[in-house]
């Protein structure tokens, strides 16, 4: 009996084991096969990724790109193809306006990779520059005789003009200026007028010196034989050192209205007038400047026998530009204008 139980115990036991050796047969076939795919994937995975693969270290290449673009990688099955384009446009309020227009094509198939790259860059620029002459300083004097000698101060910015503007009344219709001089130094006459109405006559006259000395200096003005006359005298910074004035214009009437027109060549040119009109006695002829000027002067050229006016404007476009004034009632008057250049004119 006991050498029975111990014949089945062992055939027991021999199951037992064949059963495990089968058991551990299978485990590693399993295991085999497992690795055997987890390697064909991740070789699969690299060569896509651009990893190499030495044993079982896996070393990572590095790839650095920058583009715009999306790009899709297909697997090993199938073909994706991604195009991408990006447009980014950007305006600065400066006037200056940049458009950018990149676009880049990438294309990735289980064996073949292609990648197609455009680039284009357009920049367009306008400037539009603003005014740079500037009113700086002024004065006025008044004298009755052939001659004056007054100081006067000029600003000390850069690019001065000094312009002077001089309003005689004129009883003879032949009385002018000679000459115009500043520390010495002459001014240039830009324009005049003389009126020719039968009543009391007046002159206006406008004179011009680029880049004066800064500082208070003598001014010396010196006419062909004696009259009351008004100079207002006056600094300008910004202005073009040569070739100037722009233009200049003149005119003649009687009435309250009093009105000249220039033809402005540069954009932003600085136009002033000067006007000589007549006064009754003891009254006052003022005068009211056109809607876009600005007033200067507006007094008696010594006493209440005439009137002299100045005003400014500046001229954003060119053409044709009329400075006008009103008068507080009916007369004769000449007016001379000039406009004067910034340093873009």
């Amino acid at each position: 009996m006991a050498e029975e139980i111990k014949y089945e115990l062992d055939d027991f036991s021999s199951g037992v084991n064949r059963k495990v050796s089968t058991f551990q047969q299978k485990k590693n076939g399993v295991y085999s096969a497992l690795n055997a795919t987890f390697n064909t994937i991740i070789g699969g995975v690299s060569k896509r990724l651009g990893i190499s693969q030495k044993g079982s270290d896996i070393a990572a290449t590095t790839s650095t790109s920058t583009s715009t673009s999306t790009t899709t990688t297909s697997t090993s099955t199938s073909t994706t193809t991604t195009s991408t384009t990006t447009t980014s446009t950007s305006t600065t309020t400066t006037s200056t306006t940049t458009t950018l227009t990149s676009t880049s094509t990438t294309t990735t198939s289980s064996s073949t990779s292609t990648t197609t790259s455009t680039s284009t860059s357009t920049s367009t620029t306008t400037t539009t520059l603003g005014p740079t002459i500037l009113f700086s300083s002024s004065a006025t004097n008044t004298t009755t005789g052939s001659s004056s000698s007054w100081p006067y101060s000029s600003a000390s910015g850069s690019n001065r003009l000094l312009v002077v503007h001089v309003a005689i009344e004129d009883a003879t219709s032949t009385i002018q200026v000679n000459s115009i001089t500043y520390n010495g130094v002459a001014l240039t006459k830009a324009v005049a007028i003389t009126g020719t109405l039968p009543n009391r006559p007046v002159r206006s006259e406008i004179w011009y010196l680029i880049a004066p000395d800064t500082g208070s200096n003598t001014m010396v003005t010196t006419l062909n034989a004696s009259a009351p006359f008004r100079e207002y005298a006056l600094t300008l910074t910004g202005a073009k050192q040569s070739s100037q004035p722009d233009n200049t214009g003149t005119s003649q009437g009687t009435g309250q209205g009093v009105s000249v027109t220039i033809a402005v060549n540069n954009v932003n040119s600085y136009i002033w007038d000067m006007v000589a009109a007549e006064e009754g006695p003891g009254i006052e002829n003022n005068g009211t400047a056109g809607a876009d000027q600005t007033e200067r002067l507006d007094t008696a050229i010594v006493s209440f026998d005439s009137r002299s006016l100045a005003s400014e404007e500046r001229a954003p476009t060119t053409g044709n530009k009329t400075m006008s004034w009103v008068l507080t009632y009916s007369t004769d008057w000449v007016s001379a204008v000039a406009a004067w250049k910034d340093l873009n004119g």
